[in-house]
């Protein structure tokens, strides 16, 4: 077995079972970089698309005048939304979509806490990166408050993230992850009724049915949920626990914050990132015969120093994003 990018596919993995089946990672759909879609439509069409998806609102009769004069290009009015009130209020709602309440989140616990670290990160203009590597949360104010007294982590080390998924071993935990951050989908496998195999991490590496995704040195599941192992199931530290060493895509640390900075630095951390963007503004995931926009965007992406607001407007003023 053998992993690839998210961006060209994802392997689905076995919770424990023989052999991995791999599916696509993106929908089915039109190249966005013009490839099957070639009626690109007139800057006034696709000022109006652009302001829907900014801002949730009509473009101004002002706009609209100078637009058609050739006064005002799209890749202007890309700047005026992007820094517009409207669109604050709208991306917010595109980072509370990825963190909705589970039945695990009990009334306590900020679940909007992950989602205002990624706005925060997305409206200071800053690395995307930091969503996994943040020293600090922000609060209900939007107002950044360090963090000392713990090891932090962006949203990963948020009491929602260690808190919704939780399991033996900390596997539920791990799996989320990996499919989040990393584009990688676990399928789980229901034991048959009476079946006694031994669960822990010692019996599923020596199970042959189970070790290879278990255990694998690259995506295996028990190597990654130990950078979580001094967390409980509320998401609270162990008190005098010592951060046990763990690994992820071939890179070994040791606790939340290894974890962030090691998944931050990833292809396939950026290939979710583009694809995050992306599904908000063309309501899909990226296809897989798309790898050459992906290539564009993920090139404008690097460049930009990872910022967010640039990689938007790239997808935004693209000529697939203005073609039927």
């Amino acid at each position: 077995m053998r992993i690839q990018s998210a961006i060209t596919s994802l392997l689905a993995l076995g919770a424990c079972m023989g052999s991995p089946e791999v599916g696509t990672g993106m929908g089915s759909g039109s190249s966005p970089s013009g490839a099957t879609q070639t009626n690109p439509v007139s800057d006034l069409v696709c000022a109006r698309k652009m302001a829907l998806d900014l801002t949730h609102d009509s473009i101004a009769a002002e706009d609209i005048a100078k637009v058609e004069r050739g006064e005002l290009s799209l890749d202007k009015l890309a700047d005026q939304y992007l820094a517009s009130p409207q669109f604050e209020a709208v991306s917010f709602d595109w980072m509370r979509s990825e963190f909705p309440p589970t039945a695990l989140t009990n009334e306590m616990t900020d679940i909007e806490e992950p989602a205002r670290i990624m706005h925060h990160v997305l409206m200071q203009d800053r690395d995307w990166r930091e969503i996994l590597t943040a020293t600090y949360t922000v609060d209900a104010m939007g107002a950044e408050v360090p963090i000392a007294d713990r090891p932090a982590a962006g949203i990963i080390s948020t009491k929602y993230s260690l808190q919704s998924t939780v399991g033996s071993y900390r596997r539920n935990w791990a799996g989320r992850f990996e499919r989040q951050f990393a584009g990688i989908t676990l399928v789980a496998v229901t034991l048959p009724p009476g079946d006694m195999s031994d669960v822990s991490p010692d019996g599923l590496a020596s199970n042959p049915n189970c070790a290879g995704c278990h255990v694998h040195p690259t995506y295996g599941i028990d190597p990654l949920a130990k950078f979580a192992e001094c967390y409980d199931d509320d998401g609270a530290r162990k008190a005098g626990c010592v951060d046990p060493e763990a690994s992820f895509l071939l890179q070994t640390g040791n606790g939340l914050a290894d974890l962030g900075r090691i998944a931050a630095h990833t292809n396939e951390f950026k290939s979710q990132s583009v694809n995050f963007f992306f599904k908000r503004l063309f309501g899909r995931d990226l296809a897989k015969q798309e790898g050459a926009f992906y290539t564009e965007a993920a090139k404008s992406f690097t460049a930009s120093g990872f910022k967010a607001r640039t990689l938007i407007k790239f997808l935004v003023t693209s000529e697939g994003y203005c073609a039927r």
